[in-house]
């Protein structure tokens, strides 16, 4: 049966209603008010309105089977490729030309209607959560979470790109203008554009703190996983990494960047479990906030370093001293023979410090070499002869006696 004019009628549109089954006199209606398969596709932008279009289009109600025939049609019509409509703002994102796109290597923007509608969604699924411009994520950041989320591809997203959009605007503000010296610059100089960056640097932990709320509030933003789960490991992340300790133990917290690389491996096992083994992003960040012991492991305490004296502040007597005769240019001195050697003076560099009962001591090098005359010395008189181990002797005897005395 011929659909009013064959000439004019999408073949691709009377294939769909043919293989939808829809009834050749609602195919003689579509087709002869000039409905092909790209405008059906536009009719309606969510399939809930569709309803109220096939009310106004035919006379006749339609129910039952013919509705769901008509539905199965529009979602066929939603699955073919086909170019945008220009009068249609996407839900997905799209890269956008101009000031409303980004030249580098990032995410495609997200147009302005798919953020509104993912806000709101959060903050109906989320009512005590307030979204405010120094919590709420910037538009790269969702652009790039909802990019990995909708793929199911999940990458660690680096600190310095977890910024709200208070932040973002702070640092392109802060930015000073550059006049580009075009005759030394290639042409992906020109094309490539550096993203606002935190400065991580100097971060303390309340920013620490901050930037982790920003980058979880983008993940439940684009129903990614739940707030409370990403908030679990936020807040055991954070307790291992603001860890202090005595003084005498000896053990420090990680530093902001041990901090940063365990993040990053953490997220990169995350996104093994949801790229290779196909585990929701909920269940692998919660695998690794309270199930496995990596992030204890990756966040655990340091030693800290054992503080040496240098060579150059080690007490050595002068080479030029030799039997307490002097070298200098004028007579010689006549209070008799010079007295005898001292072994190990200047064969040997002491160590100046010592951790003795918890605590270090600065030792009195003057008393080492026997020379101290102090009764109030406001240094260790402990040997500063260095074991084989690098560390002072600390006995009771002077270092020029370690030698001689009893270990």
């Amino acid at each position: 049966m011929e659909h009013g004019d064959s000439s004019e009628a999408d073949p691709t549109f009377v294939s769909l209603m043919n293989e939808c089954q829809i009834a050749d006199v609602f195919q003689d209606d579509l087709l002869q008010a000039g409905w092909t398969r790209e405008t059906f596709q536009f009719c309606v932008t969510r399939l809930e309105d569709l309803d109220d279009f096939l009310t106004e289009t035919f006379a006749e109600p339609i129910a039952g089977l013919p509705l769901a025939r008509f539905r199965l049609l529009w979602n066929k019509c939603q699955q073919v490729p086909t170019a945008p409509a220009p009068s249609e703002e996407q839900d997905t994102p799209v890269a956008a030309e101009g000031s409303q796109g980004w030249s580098e290597t990032f995410a495609p923007r997200m147009a302005t209607s798919k953020i509104r509608e993912l806000k709101q969604a959060f903050e109906k699924a989320y009512p005590s959560e307030l979204l405010t411009a120094d919590n709420c994520p910037s538009t790269r950041l969702l652009s790039l979470v909802f990019k990995q989320v909708s793929a199911k591809e999940w990458r660690w997203i680096p600190w310095k790109w977890r910024l709200s959009i208070t932040k973002h605007d702070e640092v392109v503000h802060s930015r000073t203008p550059k006049l580009a010296k075009v005759e030394h610059l290639q042409l992906h100089d020109l094309m490539c554009d550096e993203p606002p960056a935190l400065d991580i640097a100097n971060m303390g932990m309340h920013a620490v703190n901050t930037s982790m709320h920003v980058h979880n509030l983008a993940i439940a933003i684009c129903r990614g996983a739940h707030l409370a789960t990403l908030n679990t490991y936020k807040n055991r992340f954070m307790q291992l990494l603001s860890a202090r300790f005595e003084q005498s133990s000896g053990l420090r917290a990680p530093s902001l960047q041990e901090a940063q690389q365990a993040d990053q491996r953490l997220w990169q096992q995350v996104g093994e479990l949801v790229t290779d083994k196909g585990w929701k992003l909920d269940d692998a960040i919660y695998e690794f906030a309270v199930l496995r012991p990596d992030m204890q492991a990756l966040l655990q305490p340091r030693c800290k370093p054992v503080i040496l004296a240098h060579p150059g502040n080690s007490f050595a007597t002068s080479s030029s001293r030799k039997g307490g005769k002097a070298q200098g240019k004028g007579k010689k001195s006549a209070k008799g023979p010079a007295g005898p050697k001292r072994p190990g003076l200047n064969s040997q560099q002491w160590i100046a410090e010592v951790v003795k009962d918890g605590r270090r001591h600065t030792l009195c090098m003057q008393w080492n070499a026997g020379r101290c005359s102090m009764a109030q010395c406001n240094f260790l008189h402990a040997c500063a002869y260095p074991k084989a181990d690098g560390v002072a002797c600390a006995g009771s005897h002077a270092a020029r006696d370690h030698a001689s005395a009893s270990h």
